[in-house]
């Protein structure tokens, strides 16, 4: 079976807003179908700029056994408006080539950071420890196996909480992202292509997402 990489090699900021210097952070939340073995590790953390284990512990607990993970950059400080983000070679890495065992859920967000400082721990620790984003973590665990609506329900239920997740820290989600893909379609990799960008913007941000399929 093929194994993914799903990385961020750009990304830029398109409008200043009052400051003329921003600090952007991205997070990512997925779900793929690889064996959820008890003690397995939630996270692919070896893709992550930021280990999430130590900057939100209580996210792994929440996460362990449903598929699911996440996956949080460094701060970008300093950055305006047209000069995109230094990035180099794959950037930031969201799926660090792994096997999903047949279906990889992305939903990313790019974030301003407001507060000066990165304390989403608590922030997202609540979003995951209630209301319907636990419900939808609640089903995960106890399927049989991971399948497309429940992963669309946790994708969903977190892209409805996360912008009032961060406002205690003055945070704002400035551009969401989503991305579907099973192994039936080559993970929308194009047939006879072994890497794919999925170029998107809004009024704030350009984003490509790149899928490389190896093997």
């Amino acid at each position: 079976m093929p194994t993914i990489v799903a990385s961020i090699p750009t990304l830029r900021l398109l409008k200043d807003g009052l400051e003329q210097n921003k600090e952007l952070y991205v997070i990512a939340l997925g779900v793929d179908r690889r064996p959820r073995a008890g003690g397995a590790p939630a996270l692919p953390t070896s893709g992550a700029n930021a280990d999430v284990r130590a900057l939100a512990p209580a996210v792994v607990g929440a996460l362990e056994g449903t598929g699911a993970f996440l996956v949080a950059s460094q701060t970008f400080h300093r950055v305006r408006a047209a000069a995109p983000l230094p990035l180099v070679g794959s950037g930031i890495v969201l799926y660090p080539n792994l096997d999903p065992a047949g279906m990889l859920g992305l939903h990313i967000f790019v974030v301003e950071s407001q507060s000066g400082a990165r304390e989403i721990g608590d922030s997202l620790g609540a979003l995951l420890g209630g209301g319907p984003v636990k419900q939808a973590l609640t089903a995960l665990r106890g399927a049989a196996a991971v399948t497309q609506p429940l992963a669309a329900g946790l994708l969903t239920a977190v892209a409805a909480g996360l912008p009032a997740a961060l406002k205690a820290q003055r945070d704002r989600v400035w551009f969401t992202m989503n991305y579907t893909g099973f192994d039936f379609d080559g993970y929308a990799v194009p047939e006879g292509k072994d890497v794919h960008d999925f170029v998107q913007a809004n009024d704030r941000v350009e984003l490509t997402l790149r899928l490389r399929r190896v093997g």
